[in-house]
């Protein structure tokens, strides 16, 4: 984690972060936050199987680590 990342793998996992899912045609769609980053993965793998996306891995999302400074401070999955 310290190789592409100010934080450490524990304050990463244990980080609040939103959440944007983009679909196979790159719409974004943004799904709220997350207080970990494991549950950011699970909310956007949650959401492509209601979209009925979970066999088709064209699509995509980003989590965004909330700092007081950011809403956007570095990208993860």
């Amino acid at each position: 984690c310290r190789s592409y990342s100010d934080y450490t793998c524990d304050q990463l996992e244990n980080s609040n972060y939103n959440v944007y899912f983009y679909f196979p045609d790159e719409t974004e769609n943004y799904l709220g936050q997350s207080n970990s980053l494991s549950s950011c993965g699970n909310i956007a793998n949650n959401y492509a199987y209601t979209k009925n996306l979970s066999q088709n891995r064209d699509w995509g999302y980003i989590c965004c680590l909330i700092t007081k400074d950011s809403s956007c401070a570095e990208k993860h999955r």
